[in-house]
């Protein structure tokens, strides 16, 4: 397993710049950062999604069961009871978010 990726904060005329390997191995390098904290917060951030893949949005409990269903491959009627089923989730959650 390769080792985890650190990158590295460097020193510019320009001012403070950072650099590190991209997912697919590519040098990427940003700069002129004012302080050298700011280059380090920067390029954490940039390792942070490197390691753990690009931010996913928020959805809400219908957009979740929505893409679930884009994706699950079954039989027309089972499809009927998971869409019925998923029904009986969303009104659940609803009802609990609200008196809550």
């Amino acid at each position: 397993m390769p080792s985890p990726q650190r990158g590295q904060v460097l020193k510019q005329p320009s001012g403070w710049a950072y650099r590190y390997r991209d997912a697919e191995g590519r040098r990427q390098q940003h700069g002129r950062f004012t302080t050298r904290r700011e280059a380090v917060e920067k390029l954490e951030a940039a390792l942070r999604e490197v390691r753990n893949g690009p931010a996913r949005r928020e959805l809400t409990v219908a957009e979740l069961c929505e893409e679930f269903l884009a994706q699950h491959v079954c039989e027309p009627n089972s499809m009927t009871t998971l869409r019925a089923r998923l029904r009986y989730l969303e009104r659940d959650l609803a009802r609990s978010a609200s008196t809550a």
